[in-house]
């Protein structure tokens, strides 16, 4: 199973990781996604997921009132992440993923200059 197969609760960590940039204990994780993830022994057997896989490492301690906690921060970006999975996605061929690239880059440029050409006409 790859790495990059995260279930939806390990990506919403992952996210907030990301977002956050900074190295966050498991009780930050708790303060700030406890709508999605409730209870600790599911955040921790989630942390735990993540750095089986090598998402996320532990990068420090610092004291939660009188307790020590680990900090833990992403070992991947976002970008980098996300481009993983593509590469997966297109079986592991980088060639196939360029022409993709190359392709995706040109469409988009089409299209801002049709928004252009757009915006033009109707000023």
């Amino acid at each position: 199973m790859s790495k990059y197969l995260l279930s939806n609760r390990e990506k919403i960590v992952m996210d907030e990781f990301w977002k956050e940039g900074t190295p966050l204990t498991t009780m930050d994780l708790m303060r700030k996604l406890k709508d999605e993830i409730p209870y600790t022994a599911q955040l921790h057997r989630i942390i735990n997921s993540l750095l089986e896989k090598g998402l996320i490492q532990v990068c420090g301690a610092t004291f939660s009132g009188r307790r020590c906690a680990r900090q833990f921060q992403y070992t991947i970006s976002q970008e980098d992440f996300e481009s993983e999975i593509l590469l997966e996605d297109f079986g592991g061929n980088k060639r196939k993923l360029k022409k993709f690239a190359v392709a995706l880059v040109h469409s988009i440029a089409e299209n801002e200059t049709e928004d252009k050409d757009a915006c033009f006409w109707m000023n």
